[in-house]
Order: structure tokens, then sequence, then C-alpha cells
């Protein structure tokens, strides 16, 4: 049996199947670019190396994820 993560994006829910997701880290701070396109969140370090977050929401036409939001 496949297991895989809901996200849930304004209100629509969607199956990603987990063996195809690299890998799931809770991310303390998201340092914020200006002028970058939506569908970047920001840039966080993780284990010692800076990683581009991208806002799933934004890439499949949502709103983009709210700056102020946990």
């Amino acid at each position: 049996m496949r297991i895989f993560y809901l996200l849930t994006f304004s209100d629509l829910h969607y199956a990603v199947w987990k063996d195809e997701v690299e890998s799931v880290r809770k991310v303390e701070t998201i340092h914020r670019l200006p002028f970058s396109p939506a569908c970047i969140a920001g840039l966080a370090i993780i284990d010692k190396q800076s990683t581009a977050l991208a806002d799933l929401a934004a890439l499949i036409g949502l709103a983009p994820f709210a700056h102020g939001a946990p």
C-alpha cells in the first residue's frame, strides 16, 4: 500500500505520493527575497546550506503564501 501526504491550499486538497518526495523538514526561519517571483517563498538554511523554498500554492495558480503566516 502506498502512503501519501495530504496538502491543503485554499480549501482544496492535493495528495502527493510519499515515496516521490525527497524530504520534508521543519524550517525555523524563512528569509524573504525582495522582488522574487510569487512561486519563491524564500531561502532557508538547512544542514548548513542555503535552500530555495518553493511556494507550492503559487506554483499551481492559487494565492501565494502569506508572508506573515507561520
